[in-house]
């Protein structure tokens, strides 16, 4: 029997709509670990087949920005992007807007808050500050916290945004 290929799409749910053997959940799986699955559901039906994958395109999302951006709104963007990126398509920052706290929250409730301090990123090239995005998050830029400024010779930057500390009790 000669070779079939098929062009499928992930589904808003997860799931490849695979002929001949149903819908198959992908969704946060790597490329790898996909194409192990589809092996494992063809193999009752073609047991000595050849199975490969390929990602044709990233899988395209929506992701809200609110706070204070230039243009808050909602941003197509894709898990190959990074915050940095999206915060570009919304025109930046505004002024009074915190570069060290920005706000990815799940979209559900079933996660927590993540803070991110761009300003690792924007000052020391640190990937981790900058992470790639993911479906189902919404990102908010609050104002700037308060700030503590520094006289005579600093490294870096002058004014430095603190945190909120809870005092100890004895």
């Amino acid at each position: 029997e000669g070779a079939r290929a098929f062009t499928l799409r992930v589904g808003p749910e997860g799931a490849l709509l695979v002929p001949d053997v149903g819908p198959i959940q992908v969704a946060g799986l790597s490329l790898r670990a996909a194409q192990n699955l589809l092996i494992e559901a063809f193999r009752p039906l073609y047991p000595r087949a050849s199975v490969s994958l390929r990602l044709l395109a990233p899988g395209r999302f929506r992701v809200p920005v609110t706070g204070l951006v230039e243009r808050p709104g909602v941003y197509e963007t894709s898990s190959l992007e990074r915050v940095s990126s999206l915060l570009e398509q919304a025109g930046g920052i505004r002024p009074g807007g915190s570069v060290r706290r920005l706000r990815l929250t799940p979209m559900n409730s079933d996660g927590a808050t993540e803070e991110i301090d761009l300003a690792r990123w924007l000052l020391q090239g640190e990937l981790e500050s900058n992470p790639f995005l993911t479906s189902g998050l919404a990102m908010e830029i609050p104002p700037i916290g308060a700030t503590v400024r520094v006289r005579g010779p600093v490294q870096g930057r002058a004014a430095f945004q603190t945190t909120p500390v809870t005092p100890a009790r004895f």
